[in-house]
C-alpha cells in the first residue's frame, strides 16, 4: 500500500468505505503516516467567495476521490503540510485571508493553525 499514489489510495479508501476517524468531540482528523485525513461530512451549504471565514465551521468541497492540500503559506507554491479528505467538515478560519487563501485550523478551540487553503475548495457547514 505504501507505493500507491495518493489519489489511488484515497479512491481505494472511499470504495472500501474506510475513511479515517475523527475525534467526535473536536472533529480533528486522525494522523496516518505523515499526512492527516478526515472523515466525510454531509451538509451542502456552499461558501460564497468574498465572505470571511470567521468563526464558522466549513467543509472541504472537492470530488470524493480527491483531497484538499493544506499548504504552509498562501499560495500553491508553498509545500503541502496536510491533506484533508473530501467533504471533511471541521475547518475553521484563523485570522484574515490573503486574496483567496485563508489560514485554517481543524479545531474551533485551538489557536494553532494547520496551514493555508484556497477558499474555492471550502463550503459553509
Amino acid at each position: 500500500m505504501r507505493n500507491l499514489p495518493m489519489t489511488m489510495l484515497c479512491l481505494l479508501i472511499s470504495i472500501l468505505g474506510r475513511s479515517a476517524h475523527a475525534s467526535p468531540e473536536y472533529g480533528e482528523p486522525s494522523v496516518r503516516g505523515s499526512l492527516r485525513y478526515a472523515p466525510p461530512g454531509t451538509q451542502q451549504r456552499y461558501y460564497r467567495w468574498g465572505d470571511k471565514l470567521g468563526n464558522r465551521r466549513h467543509c472541504v468541497s472537492v470530488p470524493e476521490w480527491d483531497h484538499l492540500n493544506v499548504r504552509s503559506g498562501p499560495s500553491h507554491k508553498y509545500s503541502i503540510t496536510y491533506r484533508l479528505a473530501s467533504n471533511y467538515c471541521g475547518v475553521f478560519g484563523k485570522g484574515r485571508c490573503r486574496k483567496n487563501w485563508c489560514k485554517i485550523t481543524t479545531s474551533h478551540w485551538s489557536n494553532k493553525s494547520i496551514g493555508w487553503v484556497n477558499i474555492r475548495y471550502l463550503r459553509r457547514y
